[in-house]
């Protein structure tokens, strides 16, 4: 499976998540989706200044976010997996960027607010562990039998 076959099935799929997906359509939509993301950040910033909003890169990150996560759920499905592991990637990165980037850091009662550095190297490497986790799931090869998923989408024509 080529990058356009694979975006183009992910898409199609766009919340659908039953069934099983093999890593090179995972792999290319998600390399897709990375690349269209890079190049949307870089448009933006020829429109819009760094203290302003991010629109074309926003807009595509919410348009996108829900094929990632049911490709990623179809992904662990073809590795004999629950797909709700993909959901520890992500409540960990929303975890992550709503103290890091939200200044949750900074919450403070009696004091003035105090950005640690160790607590934000802590805060990123706790973040950081269950998403390499997910990812080396999801990189594991596929059941080569059918499995309580679906059948082997190697050995499926579409």
């Amino acid at each position: 499976m080529n990058a356009v076959e694979a975006t183009r099935t992910c898409l199609r799929k766009y919340a659908v998540f039953p069934g099983r997906a093999g890593r090179g359509e995972y792999c290319w939509f998600l390399v897709v989706a990375i690349a269209a993301s890079l190049l949307l950040a870089g448009v933006d910033r020829l429109f819009w200044t760094p203290q302003t909003s991010a629109l074309f890169e926003a807009i595509f990150a919410l348009a996108i976010f829900l094929p990632l996560i049911a490709a990623g759920f179809r992904r662990l499905h073809d590795t004999g997996r629950p797909g709700w592991l993909m959901m520890i990637a992500v409540a960990a990165s929303a975890t992550g960027k709503l103290l890091l980037e939200g200044g949750l850091l900074n919450f403070h009662f009696f004091a003035p607010p105090v950005r640690s550095p160790a607590g934000a190297a802590t805060v990123a490497l706790a973040a950081a562990v269950p998403i390499f986790g997910v990812a080396a799931l999801l990189a594991l090869p596929s059941q080569p039998d059918p499995n309580r998923y679906g059948p082997n989408p190697h050995e499926v024509t579409p």
